[in-house]
C-alpha cells in the first residue's frame, strides 16, 4: 500500500513530498557534482567509508573526509528544504552506509553529556544503520517510503530517494513528514 502511494501523483500529501524530495536531490546531487568538478570535494573523499569514531560521544558520532564538506555545503540545502513546509521533520543527506554527516541544524545542537538530550538534539556525524536507515539509504528504487518508531520514540513518515553521483548510487535523501 505505501509502495502505491508514491506510483500516481495526485494532489495528496506524498504526491507533495514526492516533488519536493525530488527537488532537493536534484540540488544536492547539483551541489555534489559542482564541488567534483571545481576540486572543492575529492571522488576519494566523497565515496570514503572509514568511519572514524569522535572521542567521548554516546551516542558514538563518526567522522569520515566528507563530513566538514556536507556540514558547510549540503546542512543549509537541508535547512532550506525543511522549512519549506510545516509538515516537514527533518530532510537529511545519508551515504549508502546511512551515514548522516549533517543533520538539519535544528538536530545539531552542541553536545550537553546528557544522553537523552544528545540523542535528540545532536543527531548529526551519525550511522543510521538500523534496518530503517538502511533500507532508506542502500535502495535504488525511485521511491521508498517506511512508517517507523525513531530511535527517541517519535513514530515518523518518510519518503527517502537515492542520491547518484556520477552514475553510481551514493546515499540517498531521506524526507520525514506528518
Amino acid at each position: 500500500m505505501f509502495e502505491a502511494a508514491t506510483q500516481f501523483v495526485t494532489a495528496s500529501k506524498t504526491s507533495q513530498v514526492m516533488r519536493d524530495l525530488d527537488a532537493v536531490c536534484k540540488e544536492i546531487e547539483a551541489a555534489l557534482a559542482q564541488a567534483l568538478a571545481s576540486g572543492a570535494l575529492t571522488e576519494q573523499a566523497l565515496w570514503d567509508e572509514k568511519y572514524e569514531p569522535a572521542p567521548g560521544t554516546n551516542p558514538q558520532k563518526f567522522r569520515t573526509a566528507f563530513a566538514e564538506f556536507v556540514k558547510s555545503r549540503i546542512q543549509p540545502i537541508e535547512d532550506a528544504w525543511l522549512g519549506k513546509s510545516e509538515l516537514y521533520r527533518y530532510v537529511l543527506l545519508v551515504d549508502r552506509n546511512g551515514y548522516a554527516a549533517a543533520h538539519n541544524s535544528v538536530f545539531d545542537r552542541p553536545l550537553t553529556g546528557d544522553y537523552a538530550t544528545d540523542l535528540a538534539g545532536n543527531r548529526s556525524m551519525r550511522l543510521f544503520n538500523d534496518p530503517v536507515g538502511l533500507a532508506a539509504a542502500q535502495n535504488t528504487n525511485p521511491y521508498l517510503l517506511q512508517v517507523y518508531a525513531r530511535d527517541t520514540g517519535e513514530i515518523m513518515q518518510e519518503l527517502s530517494r537515492p542520491v547518484n553521483v556520477g552514475g553510481r548510487h551514493w546515499g540517498a535523501v531521506r524526507l520525514a513528514f506528518i
